[in-house]
């Protein structure tokens, strides 16, 4: 297991293998996002780019929101693995999109900048986090009994399950990765994504406040 807890709001940091690399399976279409609308910005698409015959918006929102393989490569094609590494360096992220590989705390820094509006501005921030409020899997994360909004990617490849979420509660800002790779079933994942994600430090005045 893989695991990587960011305090957005003040940075600090708890992990576990946080630096080890993982194949990051479908959780790093967010990186492909963000990487698309970041060029967006810089005049070279838009989200009426035609892309194997849709549109980018189409395309943006199917991988993000119910994860299609036929949008993500879509964008790799258009993006190329080359550029996407290039673009991941140039956030200080040590991704080699061939393996598809990335660790925790490289992840959660992602999410952290993607919240915090580092990366993309506030309409694109804002578009991208409206396709991570409610994707095709809300069992991990999601599923956990918080009392706070998610914004989330999984990702599953042969005994890789994963989870990569922002946790906001109205007060209090997390970025949460867990990466898990083995052959115990999805429920016992399930029920350890849950124990995790409800150990987060949520104050319960914040709590109280949402209910």
């Amino acid at each position: 297991m893989g695991l990587s807890l960011e305090n957005i709001k003040t940075g600090e940091k708890i992990d576990v293998n946080g630096d080890t690399s993982f194949v990051a399976a479908s959780t790093i279409k967010v990186l492909a996002a963000i990487n698309f609308l970041h060029e967006t910005e810089n005049g070279k698409y838009t989200l009426s780019t035609s892309i194997l015959g849709s549109t980018a918006l189409y395309h943006l929102k199917q991988m993000i929101s119910v994860s299609d393989n036929d949008s993500w490569y879509a964008f790799n094609k258009l993006l190329t693995y080359k550029g996407e590494k290039k673009y991941a360096s140039s956030l200080g992220l040590a991704y080699d999109s061939i393996k598809n590989t990335i660790t925790p705390n490289d992840m959660s820094t992602l999410l952290t900048k993607l919240y915090k509006k580092e990366l993309l501005n506030s309409e694109n921030t804002n578009l991208l986090l409206s396709f991570m409020r409610k994707t095709h899997n809300m069992t991990f994360i999601p599923g956990s009994k918080i009392v706070a909004k998610t914004y989330n990617k999984t990702g599953r490849i042969d005994g890789f399950v994963h989870d990569v979420a922002i946790l906001d509660d109205g007060i209090n800002q997390y970025a949460l990765v867990i990466f898990t790779n083995g052959k115990i079933t999805l429920a016992q994942r399930a029920g350890l994504f849950h124990e995790i994600t409800e150990a987060v430090p949520f104050p319960k005045r914040a709590q109280t406040a949402l209910k």
